[in-house]
């Protein structure tokens, strides 16, 4: 412990090399209402003359209206003007005042600080001129003489003013009090890092490292003056709770580092000096130190020689008695001992002694199977006991053997076992394929013979079958299929579920095929089933032979044509429906004579009257019934002058008339007028796009005739 305070006086007074790292810290939360730290009113800090230098990071989330209305450091003596002030407001402007008598201020010409920002600010004051700084750089300064009036009888405050309610809203962190004036390259060299030794001129110096970010710090009601002078703060009106008006985590600074180096030896391990970790081996160690008074870490270098402790077991028979290595202590009682002496290294090596005085007392414990003969070969045991025997050792003593002895038996098992084709004796060496009583041995699990007696059953088995079948058999098992006649083997489960092997004699019948066609009008009559079929198709009939198998296939084709002979009509116009084959038109009044050039599917009649139509497909041929025609005279038939084309159409039909057109009409083949409109022109197109596949009519008006004509869509 006293080497550990040695190390920290020497970190304290900074007399070791320093290296620099990054480190997190604590800032305070003023709530800008009433918070306020309280620095007291020593005498380090009743600053007077011509030198002087305020610095503080903040992080301002609330402007006062007026420049003077955030306090961040205060030590005014409002009744005679005497002191200095630092603050800020009037939307971030920053102002700097001393006194002595009358007040001389400097405030920022401009905006010069932003809400919700880290930032550091300074102000300085050499005798000449009064300086304000924001993160290092210079913002702007004033021409000034006269001296700082020392307010000795007004406490410093910091966030806020005691007489006014002057308050700052935000987070202040690292606050120092310089009793010189600080130029711009000292303020940069340290803006950013924390103190782990004491400046001279360094008055009051204030980390704000305490409590516990955000949370509970009811008790933590010191803010820690890290100057010679120990101008601690009490802090006032504070919640410290939660994440305001407390204790929260602050700006980040550089801290330094002081680096010393020490060289141990220490026998089996080693308490580093933080006591935070043990090292058992020889080795180049860091650890860290926190200094007393500044905060900061101490980095201590140890170089480690760790000597070795040794032990060593030994066992030692004596008659009598037995002096130990060490030569301090005789002993004459069987036991164990300990005795120490010092190794090579100067480190304990340990002696464990297993001492045995007399003749040489010892138990053994053999386990055997069936007998055991005791060492001095006077007996043979054939039982599990407590026995003793007597030797004589190499000096002549008795030496008398508890033996607890254990004799395991060999054992006998029998087993029933039933398989399908073959098992595996116990001992693994042998396969048994036949049914009988075998005999094996093993090793129990005492290690001795286990003879075990197996009587076998083998389960599988065999048969033979004949059989026939029609064109084809499927085995037994299911996993074959023979179209051949022959002897074939196939395997199946028995009743035990083992393997069953059926020797198949198979016969296979096989049957005869004949193929015919046919075709007809209409219906056929079969030649066999003397049955009329009306559909075309393939038809089947078989024989049966002595084994039921079919022996004759009769397949027939029969083709059945049948003759569509509807027609569609529309006024004169006659449409067959029947979509294929040859057609006559016929004139039903004239005892049914075909109609000169009438061979199209369509006939348009001339005259008033009956017709039919004949129907010519694939060799058969029928004649529809008779459509009466009756309105002719209503319209005017007049087909050549009226011209339509494509025929058939697809999306567009076009039309040409020898005369002017006045109206034009599309109906569908059943009569529905689907288009009407008006046309002056001789020509013209219908769009189809929206009509099906089918026959159409076209009629148009012109000169005061009707004209007509049919077309079909076909896409």
């Amino acid at each position: 412990m006293k080497q550990i305070y040695f190390y920290l006086l020497l970190l304290n007074f900074g007399l070791m090399s320093s290296a620099i790292f990054a480190q997190g810290n604590n800032a305070l939360d003023f709530d800008g209402a009433n918070d306020i730290v309280d620095c007291g009113n020593d005498t380090s800090i009743q600053i007077y003359g011509t030198k002087l230098s305020l610095e503080a990071w903040i992080y301002p989330t609330a402007w006062g209206t007026n420049v003077y209305d955030n306090n961040i450091i205060n030590k005014e003596y409002n009744t005679s003007n005497y002191g200095f002030m630092f603050r800020v407001g009037a939307g971030g402007k920053l102002n700097f005042g001393f006194g002595n008598g009358s007040w001389h201020e400097i405030t920022s010409s401009k905006v010069v600080l932003s809400l919700n920002t880290w930032q550091h600010v300074a102000a300085t004051y050499d005798g000449a001129k009064m300086r304000l700084f924001v993160n290092g750089h210079p913002i702007d300064s004033l021409a000034e003489t006269g001296s700082i009036t020392n307010a000795s009888t007004t406490n410093m405050q910091i966030g806020g003013h005691a007489t006014y309610t002057r308050f700052f809203k935000g987070l202040i962190d690292e606050v120092r009090v310089w009793n010189i004036a600080l130029d711009s390259a000292k303020l940069n060299m340290n803006l950013n890092r924390e103190f782990c030794s004491r400046p001279v001129n360094l008055k009051a110096y204030y980390k704000c490292n305490q409590g516990k970010a955000n949370q509970s710090n009811t008790t933590v009601k010191k803010l820690t003056d890290y100057s010679w002078y120990k101008n601690h703060g009490t802090l006032n009106n504070f919640a410290l709770s939660g994440s305001a008006s407390n204790w929260v985590s602050g700006q980040t600074f550089i801290k330094d580092v002081t680096n010393t180096s020490q060289t141990v030896s220490a026998c089996v391990r080693y308490n580093s000096p933080s006591k935070k970790y043990q090292w058992t081996s020889t080795g180049v160690y860091k650890d860290t130190l926190p200094t007393v008074v500044m905060g900061c870490d101490s980095v201590i270098t140890v170089n480690l020689t760790i000597k070795k402790a040794s032990s060593k077991n030994i066992t030692v028979y004596a008659c009598s008695s037995y002096v130990s290595p060490s030569g301090l202590y005789t002993w004459t009682q069987s036991g164990n001992y300990t005795d120490y002496l010092k190794n090579y290294v100067n480190c304990d090596s340990v002696i464990y002694i297993k001492l045995f005085v007399g003749g040489a007392k010892d138990s053994i414990y053999p386990k055997v199977c069936n007998t055991y003969t005791v060492p001095s070969k006077k007996r043979v045991l054939t039982n599990s006991g407590y026995y003793t025997d007597t030797l004589k050792n190499f000096r002549g003593c008795d030496s008398v053997i508890g033996i607890y002895l254990t004799v395991n038996k060999t054992t006998y098992a029998n087993k029933n076992v039933s398989v399908c084709n073959a098992y595996r004796s116990p001992n693994g060496k042998r396969w048994y394929t036949q049914s009988g009583t075998y005999y094996d041995t093993l090793v129990n699990a005492k290690k001795c013979d286990s003879i075990v007696t197996t009587v076998l059953k083998v389960l599988n088995s065999k048969s033979s079958i004949k059989v026939h079948a029609c064109g084809q058999y499927q085995s037994p098992s299911w996993k074959y299929v023979w179209v051949n006649s022959g002897v074939y083997k196939d395997t199946i489960l028995n009743y035990a579920f083992c393997d069953s092997v059926v020797t198949i004699d198979l016969t296979v019948h096989k049957s005869s095929t004949i193929n015919q066609n046919a075709s007809a009008c209409d219906r056929y009559k079969h030649p066999r089933s003397n049955k009329w079929i009306s559909q075309s198709g393939v038809y089947r009939d078989t024989i049966k032979n002595a084994f039921a198998c079919d022996s004759i296939i009769y397949v027939m084709t029969v083709n059945i044509t049948k003759v569509d002979v509807s027609v569609t009509q529309n006024q004169a116009l006659l449409t067959a429906n029947s979509a294929s084959g040859s057609y006559v038109w016929l004139d039903c009044g004239n005892n049914y004579q075909a109609i000169p050039g009438a061979t199209a599917q369509q006939f348009t009649a001339s005259k008033n009257g009956q017709y039919a139509v004949e129907v010519l497909l694939n060799a058969c041929r029928d004649t529809s019934i008779c459509y009466t025609v009756s309105s002719l005279g209503v319209y005017q038939q007049d087909i050549k002058p009226f011209q339509i084309y494509p025929n058939p159409a697809n999306t567009q039909i076009n039309w040409l008339c020898p005369a002017k057109v006045s109206r034009i009409k599309l109906y569908s083949n059943s009569g529905q007028l689907l288009i009407d409109q008006t046309a002056d022109d001789v020509a013209g197109k219908l769009d189809l796009k929206d009509l099906d596949n089918g026959w159409y009519w076209i009629e148009v008006i012109s000169n005061d005739q009707v004209l007509r004509q049919s077309f079909q869509i076909h896409r």
